[in-house]
């Protein structure tokens, strides 16, 4: 009796979820991840205007010209140095990495936050 009751209210735990996560397979579901709405969706769904994907896109190897600057300023200005630049963390560092094939030192993780080296140590790199 015990193992049947452990049993129905796992499998009743484990449906819904498992459920959910089959539904974006039905061609009626809404199935954009950055909508905040989920489940089917009508027929006309999809033909509404507020349905155009709305996220611009960017060129993968045009810098700006801001980047293309700084870039160009510190390649002109380079001595020697084992890195062309260093960045607190990675997220404003993407463009500048996907500029140039120079070395550029990414510190802090994605977000800025993991601990990164203090100057001392920098200055031993």
């Amino acid at each position: 009796m015990v193992h049947s009751a452990l049993a129905a209210s796992l499998a009743s735990v484990l449906l819904a979820p498992a459920v959910w996560a089959t539904s974006c397979l039905d061609p009626r579901y809404a199935g954009s991840p950055l909508s905040p709405q989920a489940g089917p969706v009508g027929p006309d769904y999809r033909d509404r205007p507020h349905h155009r994907p709305t996220f611009r896109r960017y060129p993968l190897s045009t810098p700006s010209a801001r980047d293309a600057a700084l870039l160009h300023y510190l390649s002109a200005h380079r001595s020697g140095e084992k890195y062309l630049l260093a960045t607190q963390a990675a997220y404003g560092a993407e463009p500048l990495l996907r500029a140039t094939s120079q070395p550029v030192l990414v510190m802090g993780g994605f977000t800025g936050l993991t601990p990164y080296p203090t100057a001392r140590r920098l200055s031993g790199l």
